[in-house]
This record gives C-alpha cells, sequence and structure tokens, in this order.
C-alpha cells in the first residue's frame, strides 16, 4: 500500500499489476533490463501458470492495498477539512508566538 501511494503513480492497483512488481523484481535481480520481456512474462505467468486460487491471492492483496491507501487519502482529506475549519486565533503573549500560532499575513 506505501509503495503504491509513494511511488507509484497507479491509482487503483490490480493483483496483475503486483504480479508485475514481482516479475520486475526477479528481472533486476537477473540483470533483465528488456521491459517488453518483462510485460511478456508477467503475462504468461498470470494467463498460463496461476491457478485462479494464486490469481485471486493477488487480487484481494491488491484490493486490501487499494483499501488502506482509500483510509489513508480520506484520513487526509477529512484532517485538512479540519483545518481549514479553524478559524479562531490562538493567544499569544508575545508577536513571534502569534506568528508562530497564528501565521504571518503576507
Amino acid at each position: 500500500a506505501i509503495h503504491v501511494r509513494n511511488f507509484t503513480e497507479i491509482q487503483v492497483l490490480t493483483g496483475e499489476e503486483l504480479l508485475l512488481w514481482n516479475v520486475e523484481r526477479e528481472a533486476l535481480r537477473l540483470q533483465v533490463n528488456n521491459r517488453n520481456i518483462i510485460h511478456l512474462a508477467t503475462n504468461d505467468i498470470w494467463n498460463l501458470h496461476l491457478t485462479d486460487l494464486q490469481k485471486n491471492q493477488f487480487t484481494d492483496l491488491a484490493d486490501k492495498a487499494n483499501r488502506i491507501n482509500q483510509d489513508f487519502v480520506q484520513t487526509n482529506e477529512d484532517t485538512l477539512n479540519r483545518i481549514y475549519q479553524i478559524n479562531l486565533l490562538q493567544g499569544a503573549n508575545t508577536p513571534l508566538e502569534n506568528h508562530i500560532f497564528n501565521g504571518v499575513a503576507f
């Protein structure tokens, strides 16, 4: 979930994309840099070698990561909405404290 959130532009992860990441890691270990071969191998593994149970396990894991990321985004949005709703100035004794607690007007 964290990898998707921090290192990709993928909005919704699929089981086949999880498999692709595993194939990419193995290709890196074997020093295979041809993206076409990596994608062909991933498609071959997904379509011809994995059982339905294994495909479902990849898909379930992807769904769990998607739910975690959706919850993370929702929590961040809720926090930002709460911050935006704060309109009361905080009490401060000095100008520096006032700038720290209430922001600086430019």
